[in-house]
């Protein structure tokens, strides 16, 4: 219900012959790009590689099947190609009060789009928001694995596979509830009450 409560919501940014720009692979996006050819929107994607895993392969090739003309392009080519977009429309791990944490690349994509003027949205449930006090306090960037079976001398090799944007680069946050500004959103944080035990 959640869901396609937010796709609902999503859809309406949307309108007919935009291209929407996103980053990895995220069934909430997915819903609400379905949501826009199921009200007869000629939509067409962005979608990037998302390495290291290659997330964005998929999701470009889901995006394929389900009619929507879709750019697949390397993480390389963000700042080249999100200028071709109307809207930016990104999944999310979770958000805090100042900010979110997504797959690396996000915060790329961010900045590129708020350069062009591009309005850019992220797409979640609310129950991703979590106040920073009890986020987890795990290690962003690791180094690969594939280091150890390299002999590159004097090169670590390293992946990172999340990382954080702050919130002031967004536009709004597409939610079941509807869609929160950037306002509504630090109201939000600033209503939630920590236990100082925790």
């Amino acid at each position: 219900a959640a869901l396609d409560a937010i796709a609902q919501h999503g859809e309406g940014l949307i309108t007919s012959a935009c291209t929407i720009f996103t980053h990895s692979s995220s069934s909430t996006v997915v819903g609400i790009l379905r949501q826009a050819i199921r009200q007869g929107k000629a939509i067409q994607a962005i979608a990037t590689e998302s390495r290291p895993y290659n997330e964005g392969r998929e999701m470009a090739r889901y995006l394929g099947q389900q009619g929507i003309q879709t750019k697949l392009i390397l993480d390389a080519a963000i700042g080249q190609y999100v200028k071709d977009a109307d809207l930016v429309i990104l999944g999310v791990d979770r958000i805090s009060e100042e900010g979110f944490v997504n797959k690396v690349g996000t915060l790329p994509v961010v900045l590129a789009a708020r350069n062009e003027g591009i309005p850019v949205y992220l797409a979640c449930e609310t129950s991703k928001f979590l106040p920073a006090a009890y986020a987890p306090k795990e290690e962003v960037r690791r180094s690969s694995e594939e280091s150890a079976h390299e002999e590159w001398q004097n090169v670590e090799l390293v992946y990172s596979f999340f990382e954080e944007t702050p919130n002031a680069l967004l536009t709004g946050v597409i939610t079941e509830e509807g869609i929160l500004s950037m306002n509504a959103l630090s109201k939000r944080f600033k209503a939630c009450q920590v236990c100082p035990a925790l």
